[in-house]
């Protein structure tokens, strides 16, 4: 349902942040793959992969902030 709604944007390029375990990395990897198929030429320009429950905000914002996308 998030890419379908993604895919309605004018956004292209895309950075994702998800916890670094099983659940997080499966949500990216499937969300990257349906909003793909919708729109092929979206890009990821920044992955972010924060341990559970200790993310450190301030670094991964940056880290997010200094890829320019246009969409989280």
């Amino acid at each position: 349902m998030l890419a379908e709604e993604a895919a309605k944007t004018g956004a292209v390029a895309y950075a994702t942040i998800a916890p670094n375990y099983a659940y997080g990395q499966v949500a990216v990897v499937a969300f990257r793959e349906d909003l793909t198929r919708l729109k092929p030429e979206v890009a990821s320009v920044a992955k972010q992969w924060p341990a559970l429950f200790n993310i450190d905000a301030g670094a991964e914002a940056q880290a997010i902030e200094r890829a320019k996308p246009d969409a989280i």
